[in-house]
Order: structure tokens, then C-alpha cells, then sequence
């Protein structure tokens, strides 16, 4: 995953591209959409909130990708358990990348008052790196007051190409490939790396 942008294409850099103006855009934007979404709260909102937040919490998503699997294990379709595989590892590598920022960026949370340029304790200026989940869940943390807009869309993306990148990585079965999938053993929990050449 780190090394793809080495081979990216010029519609791969477009897309990049397009993501980090967007991102760059909120990133101007976040005070004034937080001040909206915390102006225009309403019993619906906190509904549809509620519901978000749900979505963007692993314990209630892995409930849906292993009843996948388990229809495709007992269906004996293949297609159904490949797909609930690369959802896990899509999800997995995601959730690196997105915790790696979040150590890295040390963004400070719209709910600490700070304004939207806040990086840190010491730091103000750090070039703006997103993370979120999926649409729902984005603005669920928006209106939750837990995540800046650009955070959330940035996220978002982010899952969108790993989720991408994981499938086309696993198209040609017969190449040699890296993987990484979730691996949970009595108190140990953790991610498996394993090479197939």
C-alpha cells in the first residue's frame, strides 16, 4: 500500500489530487461547517447520529462481514467468502493507516474548543491529514462535534482506495502477493502478515 503511488497512473494522481484540493478546501472550510452542523442540531440529526456512529464502530461491523462469510461458507459460494475476506482486510489496513495518523497528526478534536489550525500541544501548522469512515459516520462525527469535516472526507477516501487497492491487489490469484488479516488467539489480538510466493 505504501509503495503503490510508484506505480499510479495519471488518472491514479487526478484522483489523488482531487482528494487532497477537497480535503484542503474543508480543511478552510471546518470552523464554519462545525458551526453549522452544532447551530442546526435537531432530534432527527441526533437519530441519524446515533445511527452513524453505530456504522463507524468495528464491533457493529464485523457482526455483518462474518454473517457474510458464514452465508458464503455454508452456500458454498466463493464469491461471498472472498468478498468477506477482502472487507476484513480492507478494514484492517484502513484502521492502520488511519491510526498512524491520527499518532502522527495529533489533531486536536472540534469538542476541545481549539480552532480547526490546532496540530498538537506545541505545534500549529502541520499540513492537514484526514481520517473518518464511511458518509453516515462522517456526519455523524461532524454533528457529534468529534470530527472536522475535512477529517471525515479524507477518511473516507482513504477507506474507499484501500478498499480498492486490496481488491485489485488479489485479482490475479496466481501472483505473488502480501496479506494481512486480523488474528484473535485467546489474550492475544493482532494482525497476521503473511507473503505467498
Amino acid at each position: 500500500m505504501l509503495a503503490s503511488p510508484l506505480h499510479w497512473d495519471k488518472g491514479d494522481w487526478l484522483k489523488a489530487g482531487l482528494v487532497a484540493g477537497i480535503t484542503g478546501g474543508l480543511y478552510l472550510l471546518d470552523d464554519k461547517i462545525r458551526d453549522f452542523a452544532q447551530d442546526h442540531r435537531h432530534s432527527v440529526g441526533n437519530k441519524l447520529a446515533t445511527a452513524g456512529n453505530y456504522f463507524g464502530t468495528p464491533l457493529y461491523t464485523a457482526p455483518p462481514v462474518a454473517a457474510f462469510y458464514l452465508y458464503g461458507y455454508l452456500a458454498d459460494d466463493k464469491k461471498a467468502r472472498k468478498t468477506a475476506l477482502l472487507a476484513v482486510e480492507s478494514l484492517a489496513i484502513g484502521g492502520l493507516f488511519t491510526q498512524a495518523i491520527k499518532v502522527t497528526a495529533h489533531r486536536v478534536r472540534p469538542s476541545s474548543g481549539a480552532p480547526p489550525d490546532q496540530w498538537g500541544k506545541e505545534s500549529t501548522f502541520i499540513p492537514p491529514i484526514a481520517y473518518g469512515l464511511a458518509t453516515l459516520t462522517g456526519f455523524a462525527r461532524i454533528y457529534g462535534n468529534q470530527h472536522w469535516a475535512s477529517d471525515v472526507f479524507a477518511g473516507a477516501a482513504l477507506g474507499y482506495f484501500v478498499g480498492k487497492a486490496v481488491v485489485r491487489f488479489h485479482k490475479d490469484d496466481t501472483a505473488k502477493k502480501v496479506s494481512i488479516t486480523p488474528m484473535v488467539s485467546g489474550d492475544y489480538k493482532g494482525l497476521t502478515l503473511s507473503f505467498d510466493f
